[in-house]
């Protein structure tokens, strides 16, 4: 039973915070105890006023065996029963008897209960009284001692008391008893709150600071400490603890700050041009799929424009590489110059160029960008020998093929197809000139 019981009360509490758990368990032990404690008592109680009960009942009957012994002996009935009757107001007594000996009906008698033994059942009982005795039976009991005069036994007197006055009084104890007991546990349970609540307060603070650090992450929160003790030395662990975790968080930030400055690093140098710091073929491929997908969703007008460098290579091999490489960087400045912020201009490699122009307002629009640029283009550049004479002045020529989203394509392969194939037709026109896709390129091709 109390394992079910201690069973079922672990059941109940799994899930219980701490503090819950210990009021419970609290309750629970204080009232156990406290109940075993009433009832060991009450136990004990009924017990002495029983036993008092008896020995006052023994008494009186070894004082009515003195006394009633001479009226024994000169079988003085009157007188006898007139000694009985002084005992007519002793409490819960049902019945007094005199025998004679080896006679089974009274000498005398005093019957103030109808519902005691009646002679014929106390008669076995009196052949074995040789002293003093006192024998329990159901609802009450019986003291019997022998009448004895010149040291021989000549009668039994017999007293039969109910438990009368024991129940009364036994069942004042328990009342006023369980009403203590309920006042006891109430007091001892606020009692026990309040000192649990200074014992657990720690353990509490400990537990909700992990919850919010947990929760926040702000590591730099500490618990307040109050003593030395076990709970004091939890907190002083997890304080260090903390400690350790917001020096291992500003070390894994300052990695991760690092990591990503590295990676945005490596991410240019991976898009970025060397030559003349413009995105390259990798970030125009990344970059031309984007805009495709902004255009075609927002339904604009998107212009892609190959771009390719007249005679370039007749500048290496004349003027040599590194002339050839000043005439790269000088174009790209020269036509970033003339664009808009939110036009791109990549270099995909040689002497080809890429610019994607977003939300392009028409046809008209395209060709005026085109002037620019070849406007700005156009204007000699002047070369360097290695010892740093003046080789004398170049002019570049631009080839320009121009197409667009969504009119003549509407993904990327398509687009940078056309684009090409115009780009080409603007060089096999007579170079220095541009041209806008049309079906009948691939024809000519």
């Amino acid at each position: 039973m109390i394992t079910n019981f201690a069973a079922q009360l672990r059941n109940k509490l799994k899930n219980q915070t701490l503090v819950n758990k210990l009021k419970v368990l609290n309750f629970v032990g204080i009232s156990m105890a406290m109940v075993i404690i009433f009832v060991l008592w009450s136990l004990m109680y009924s017990w002495h006023t029983r036993q008092e009960l008896a020995d006052d009942l023994a008494e009186k009957s070894q004082l009515l065996a003195a006394n009633i012994a001479p009226m024994i002996a000169f079988q003085d009935r009157e007188e006898a029963q007139a000694l009985l009757g002084t005992f007519r107001g002793t409490k819960n007594l049902r019945r007094v008897v005199v025998f004679q000996q080896k006679e089974n009906i009274p000498f005398v008698q005093l019957v103030l209960d109808l519902t005691a033994l009646t002679p014929s059942q106390l008669v076995p009982l009196v052949r074995e009284v040789n002293s003093t005795r006192v024998q329990f039976i159901k609802n009450g009991f019986l003291a019997f001692s022998p009448v004895i005069l010149d040291k021989e036994r000549i009668g039994t007197v017999i007293f039969e008391s109910d438990l009368g006055s024991v129940k009364k009084s036994l069942s004042l104890f328990l009342l006023f008893g369980s009403m203590a007991l309920i006042a006891g546990i109430i007091l001892s349970a606020a009692i026990l709150k309040r000192l649990q609540s200074i014992v657990i307060s720690p353990i509490v603070n400990i537990s909700e600071m992990a919850e919010k650090v947990a929760a926040s992450k702000e590591f730099h929160l500490r618990v307040e400490i109050d003593g030395q003790d076990e709970i004091a030395r939890l907190g002083q662990h997890f304080n260090q603890m903390l400690d350790e975790i917001e020096l291992r968080d500003k070390r894994l930030n300052q990695e991760l700050c690092q990591s990503r400055e590295s990676e945005k690093e490596l991410d240019k140098l991976a898009r970025t041009d060397m030559l003349t710091g413009l995105p390259n073929r990798f970030a125009f491929m990344s970059d031309l799929s984007d805009a495709l997908k902004k255009s075609l969703a927002e339904e604009s007008f998107l212009a892609l424009m190959f771009i390719d460098l007249d005679d370039f290579k007749q500048v290496n091999d004349t003027q040599g590489h590194h002339n050839g490489d000043k005439v790269l960087q000088i174009t790209a400045r020269r036509i970033l110059s003339v664009l808009r912020d939110s036009d791109t201009l990549y270099r995909l490699g040689g002497d080809e160029f890429a610019l994607i122009v977003k939300s392009a307002k028409g046809g008209r629009h395209i060709a005026q960008i085109n002037k620019r640029i070849t406007a700005a283009v156009c204007q000699p550049i002047g070369l360097d020998l290695g010892a740093g004479d003046v080789a004398g002045d170049v002019q570049i020529g631009l080839s320009i093929g121009i197409a667009y989203c969504p009119y003549h394509a509407d993904n990327e392969d398509e687009l940078l197809r056309k684009a090409d194939c115009a780009m080409y037709e603007a060089k096999s026109a007579g170079k220095n000139s541009f041209r806008v896709y049309h079906k009948d390129m691939e024809e000519d091709v």
